[in-house]
C-alpha cells in the first residue's frame, strides 16, 4: 500500500518537471567569451526576440495534481485508519490466539495429566468386561446343567408316578381277581354241593328201592346195572349247567397256584 503512495508520488513529481520544462517555449542561446578577463564564465543568455513565455500554460495540470495530491493524502489518512483498525484486530486476534494457546497447553497438560490414568481405567473395565463374560458363560452352563436336571427330576417324578399307578392298578386287579376267585370258588362249591345232594338224593333213592324190593321179594339188584331215580333220572345223566370262561379262568387260576 505504502509502495503505491510512493510510486504516485514519483509520477506527480515527473509531471511536473516535465509541466515546468515545456513553460518556456524558445531555445536557449550560448554567448561566446569576448575578453579574456570574462573567459573563464560562461553564461546563458535567452534570445530575446525568440522569448515568448506563458505563465498560465501548467496551471490547469497543476490544479489536477493538486486535486490528485488531496486525494492521495485523504486516501493515505483513511488507509491510516483503516491501518490502525486493522492493527487493532490482529492485537486482538493475537490476544485470542494467545488465550487460545494457553487453553490448549492447559488442556494438553490436564490431558496428559489424566491420560495414563485413563488407560488404566480402561484396562480396568476390559478386565471386569472379561471376567462377566466369564461369569456369564459360567452361569450359561449352570442354566443348562439346572434345565437337565429339571428334566431328568420331572423324568423321574413322571416315571414314580407311572410305576406308582401301575403298583395300584396291579394290586386292585389282584383285589379283583382275589375277588373274582373267591367268587367263582364260591359257585364251584355251591355247584358241588348242589351235585352231592343230587348223587346223595339219587343214591337214597336207589337204596330206598332196594330195601323195598329186598323186604317184599328178597331179592337184591345187580349193582353194575344203573339205577334211575324215581323220577327216571340216571347218575350219569346229570349235567352241571358251567360257564366255559368261567372254567378256563378257574383252571388258569389253580395251574398259576
Amino acid at each position: 500500500m505504502f509502495e503505491q503512495i510512493r510510486d504516485r508520488i514519483q509520477h506527480v513529481q515527473q509531471d511536473l518537471t516535465s509541466s515546468f520544462r515545456e513553460l518556456t517555449i524558445g531555445t536557449i542561446v550560448d554567448s561566446p567569451a569576448t575578453s579574456p578577463t570574462s573567459s573563464s564564465s560562461s553564461s546563458r543568455t535567452y534570445d530575446k526576440s525568440n522569448l515568448d513565455v506563458n505563465i498560465y500554460a501548467g496551471a490547469d495540470v497543476i490544479e489536477y495534481f493538486q486535486h490528485r495530491w488531496i486525494e492521495i493524502q485523504n486516501e493515505t489518512k483513511q488507509n491510516v485508519s483503516k491501518a490502525k483498525t486493522a492493527s487493532q484486530h490482529i492485537d486482538q486476534m493475537y490476544c485470542h490466539l494467545e488465550n487460545f494457546k494457553k487453553i490448549y497447553n492447559n488442556f494438553e497438560s490436564e490431558f496428559d495429566k489424566f491420560a495414563s490414568e485413563i488407560c488404566d481405567s480402561m484396562l480396568e473395565i476390559e478386565h471386569e468386561l472379561e471376567s462377566s463374560l466369564s461369569l456369564l458363560n459360567k452361569l450359561d452352563e449352570a442354566i443348562i446343567c439346572l434345565n437337565k436336571e429339571m428334566i431328568d427330576c420331572d423324568y423321574q417324578q413322571r416315571k414314580y408316578e407311572s410305576k406308582q399307578k401301575m403298583d395300584e392298578l396291579v394290586i386292585r386287579k389282584a383285589e379283583d381277581l382275589v375277588l373274582y376267585e373267591a367268587q367263582l370258588s364260591s359257585k364251584y362249591e355251591r355247584q358241588e354241593v348242589a351235585i352231592l345232594k343230587e348223587r346223595q338224593l339219587v343214591f337214597q333213592q336207589a337204596f330206598e328201592e332196594e330195601l323195598c324190593l329186598y323186604k317184599e321179594k328178597g331179592l337184591i339188584l345187580e349193582s353194575n346195572k344203573p339205577k334211575e331215580s324215581a323220577d327216571g333220572t340216571r347218575l350219569e345223566d346229570i349235567s352241571l349247567d358251567i360257564d366255559q370262561n368261567e372254567a378256563i379262568e378257574f383252571e388258569k387260576f389253580l395251574e398259576n397256584d
